[in-house]
C-alpha cells in the first residue's frame, strides 16, 4: 500500500479480533501519532496501564509533555519538554531506541518508561511508538546501586579506619621513644641547665604529638562503639589531686595560676572508671590551658551533691581567657569544630578533645556543657552520676603504687620488645634500679631464654609481639 490508509478505515481494522488479541498480549503500549502530535490510536494496554481513556493529556504528545513539564515545575525540578523522545521523533524523524523518560500517569504519579519510536512506513509524518513501563526495574536498579554504593562506602570507611589505627600506632612508637630518651637525658643529670631545658622542650612537643595521636585513636574507638567502661572502687580525691598536679606543672612556665577546690563532703572512694574521668577532665583542662590569658588563672572545682535517685559528681573547669557565644558553645562539641576559623591557626589543636569529652560523658551517663553565666572567660561543666564505695581502691593509680615495691625486690627481668629504641629506654630505666635486664627481640627468642634461664623472675612484653601473642606466652 503506497499511501496511508484513511484513519477511519485503519482504526476499523485495528478493532478486528486478531489485532485486538495481538495488541492485548504485548506488554508494551502501542501508539500511532500523526504529524501534529495527535495520538490517533493507542492499544488497550495503554488504557489499562496508564489511564489513557480517562485523561485528556494522552490525546496529544505535546499535551503529554506539557503536563509532565508542569508537574516537574511543581516539584521544582527542571524538565525540557522539547527533549521529550516522542516530540524529537516527530520533529526530527529520529529513531528512538529504548530511551528512558519520566511520564505523568493518569493517577498523577510519575512512571519511568522505555520509549521506542520510528517513522511510520507509509510516510505523511506519522510515527509509531512502543512504551514499556520500567518503573519497577529502574527502582530496583537504583536500590541495588545504592546498596552497592553503601557497601563500598562502608568498606572505604573501614579501610580508612584501619589505616588511621595502623598509622597512628606506627607514629606513636617513635614518639614514645623520643619521650623515653628525653626522660633518660634528664634523669642522668649530665646536661647543663640550657641542655636540660632543650630536652624538656623536646619532651613537651613529643607529648603534645602523642596526645593528638591518642585523640585520633580514642575518637575512632568511640565512633566504632569499642570503648568499654571499667568500674572499680577509686580513690577519687587522689585521682583529682594528681590531675591538678599535672595541670600546675604544665602551666608553671607560662606563669598561669591553677587553683583546685574539692567539696568537703566528697567521699574518699566512689565506683567509677577513673581512667575515663581523668581523660575527660584532662581534656577540659587542656582546653582551658590553651585559651587562658598569659598570667591568667585556671580553676578546677569539684562538687558532690546527692539527689533523690543518684549522686552527682560535678567538675567545673574555668579559664579567664576566650569567651564563647551561645551558638558556639553548642558547636564546639562536634568533631573537628573550633570556635572560629582562626582558632586552629592561633592556638592549634585537632578539634577532637571536646568531642571526645562529650562522647565519654554520654557513655558514663553524664553530660558536659558550657556554663554561660560567667561575665567573662569560659566555664566547662562535667556532670557524672556515681556510686559511693568503701575503701580498698582498685584504681590504676593505687595499683601502680602497690606494684612499685615488689618490682624493686627482683633481681632479673626479661624484656621482650622488638623496637630497638624501646629496648634501650626500658633496659636503661631498669638498670638504673640495679636490676639485671635481659632483652629478647621476639616472642620465640624470649620463650627460649625463659626456659633456659631460671633466674628470670619477671617478663615485660609488648601486648602484640612479632612471634606469639602475649596471651599465649602467659598461658
Amino acid at each position: 500500500m503506497d499511501e496511508l490508509t484513511p484513519l477511519s478505515s485503519w482504526t476499523k481494522e485495528t478493532e478486528t479480533p486478531i489485532w485486538t488479541t495481538i495488541m492485548g498480549t504485548i506488554p508494551a503500549a502501542f501508539l500511532l501519532i500523526n504529524a501534529k502530535g495527535d495520538i490517533v490510536y493507542h492499544s488497550k494496554t495503554m488504557k489499562e496501564c496508564y489511564g489513557a481513556d480517562e485523561r485528556q493529556q494522552w490525546t496529544n504528545v505535546y499535551t503529554l509533555a506539557e503536563t509532565t513539564h508542569r508537574a516537574y515545575i511543581a516539584r521544582s525540578t527542571t524538565y525540557d519538554k522539547m527533549q521529550y523522545p516522542l516530540i524529537r521523533a516527530l520533529k526530527e524523524g529520529a529513531k528512538i531506541q529504548g530511551e528512558h523518560t519520566d511520564v505523568l500517569r493518569g493517577d498523577k504519579s510519575f512512571g519511568t518508561f522505555a520509549i521506542t519510536a520510528a517513522p511510520f512506513p507509509h510516510g505523511h509524518g506519522y510515527i509509531i511508538a512502543f512504551l514499556v513501563d520500567v518503573t519497577k526495574q529502574v527502582k530496583a536498579e537504583k536500590e541495588l546501586f545504592e546498596a552497592r554504593l553503601t557497601m563500598t562506602t562502608v568498606e572505604q570507611l573501614q579501610t580508612r579506619s584501619k589505616f588511621v589505627a595502623i598509622t597512628s600506632h606506627e607514629i606513636r612508637t617513635p614518639v614514645n621513644g623520643m619521650i623515653g630518651l628525653c626522660d633518660l637525658l634528664i634523669l642522668e643529670g649530665m646536661l647543663n641547665e640550657r641542655q636540660q631545658e632543650y630536652a624538656s622542650d623536646i619532651r613537651h612537643c613529643a607529648m603534645k604529638l602523642s596526645n593528638i595521636i591518642n585523640q585520633f585513636l580514642d575518637f575512632r574507638k568511640l565512633d566504632e562503639k569499642k570503648v568499654v567502661l571499667e568500674l572499680v572502687n577509686t580513690n577519687i580525691r587522689d585521682l583529682i589531686e594528681n590531675i591538678a598536679k599535672d595541670s600546675v606543672k604544665h602551666n608553671k612556665r607560662r606563669n598561669v595560676d591553677c587553683h583546685l577546690s574539692i567539696a568537703e563532703d566528697l567521699p574518699d572512694f566512689i565506683l567509677c572508671d577513673g581512667f575515663r574521668i581523668t581523660q575527660v577532665v584532662n581534656n577540659l583542662l587542656d582546653n582551658a590551658n590553651k585559651f587562658v590569658r598569659e598570667s591568667g588563672n585556671v580553676q578546677l572545682t569539684v562538687h558532690y551533691r546527692t539527689t533523690s535517685d543518684s549522686n552527682i559528681l560535678e567538675f567545673r573547669v574555668y579559664n579567664d581567657g576566650v569567651s564563647l557565644t551561645e551558638e558556639t558553645a553548642h558547636q564546639i562539641f562536634l568533631p573537628f569544630i573550633q570556635a572560629d576559623a582562626g582558632i586552629t591557626r592561633d592556638y592549634g589543636g585537632s578539634g577532637l578533645g571536646l568531642s571526645i569529652c562529650r562522647e565519654l560523658s554520654m557513655l558514663m551517663n553524664g553530660r558536659v556543657y558550657v556554663d554561660q553565666k560567667a561575665s567573662f572567660g569560659c566555664t566547662f561543666v562535667f556532670e557524672l552520676p556515681v556510686q559511693s564505695a568503701t575503701g580498698g581502691s582498685s584504681s590504676m593509680l593505687d595499683t601502680s603504687k602497690r606494684l612499685i615495691s615488689p618490682v624493686f625486690r627482683v633481681n632479673h627481668i626479661l624484656l621482650m620488645e622488638d623496637e630497638l629504641i624501646n629496648q634501650k629506654v626500658i633496659q636503661r630505666l631498669i638498670s638504673r634500679c640495679s636490676i639485671k635486664c635481659s632483652v629478647a627481640s621476639n616472642g620465640k627468642e624470649g620463650l627460649d631464654m625463659f626456659k633456659t634461664d631460671n633466674s628470670i623472675e619477671i617478663i615485660l612484653m609488648d601486648c602484640k609481639t612479632n612471634y606469639h601473642r602475649a596471651e599465649f606466652l602467659t598461658n
